[in-house]
């Protein structure tokens, strides 16, 4: 957690101690987003952010904190304006009385479109390490993933069952600085992504 402007005191309060954050679909008609905290000081709240690349992100809306408590606090927000095959991230910022804000880490889910699967953008991007591509699926499918660089030469080929909701990771270590576009083939469906290796 990274904050913007600290103040040294010399009884510094305690900060607002996020344990967990997640978002799941609820009977494919909405995304749930959950949050606990386990002790609050001088927190005003939660703007909730949406994205659909990871990159870029909006206010959704704000959820009221509990100003300072030592008792575990649950927060919900359901997201119902979204659509069907669209991967979304979401990032909370937790902003105190006094202006200070703490981002949480980011979170994704998605409504399953029918009779289809949803490739997610990859995340993070650009990355220097590795890279992942969440692939959901009404069923188990085989997938061809090929990953291109600028000139077309292929850097890595892999074949990829999916089991309805997973996670392909690249490590990308020793690739190049520079732009990959990452093909993700099935049944007569081909998508491609773009990824960005900066080091």
């Amino acid at each position: 957690m990274a904050f913007d402007d600290i103040t040294i005191e010399e009884n510094p309060a305690l900060p607002v101690e996020m344990t967990t954050f997640t978002a799941q679909a609820i009977d494919n008609n909405f995304i749930q987003l959950s949050w606990e905290t386990a002790t609050e000081e001088n927190n005003r709240g939660f703007e909730v952010l949406r994205s659909t690349d990871g990159i870029n992100f909006e206010k959704v809306t704000f959820v009221n904190g509990e100003g300072t408590t030592l008792e575990t606090v649950n927060y919900t927000f359901d997201d119902k304006n979204i659509e069907t095959g669209i991967w979304y991230y979401y990032q909370l910022n937790q902003i105190d009385f006094d202006g200070t804000m703490t981002k949480s880490n980011i979170v994704t889910a998605s409504l399953e479109a029918e009779n289809n699967f949803i490739v997610s953008e990859p995340f993070p991007n650009p990355t220097n390490q590795s890279t992942s591509i969440r692939i959901m699926t009404n069923q188990k499918r085989d997938f061809n993933i090929l990953v291109y660089n600028q000139l077309g030469q292929i850097v890595q080929e892999q074949q990829f069952k999916a089991q309805l909701n997973d996670l392909v990771t690249f490590n990308t270590i020793k690739w190049m600085e520079g732009v990959y576009f990452v093909v993700i083939q099935s049944d007569g469906f081909k998508t491609t992504k773009k990824l960005i290796i900066q080091k």
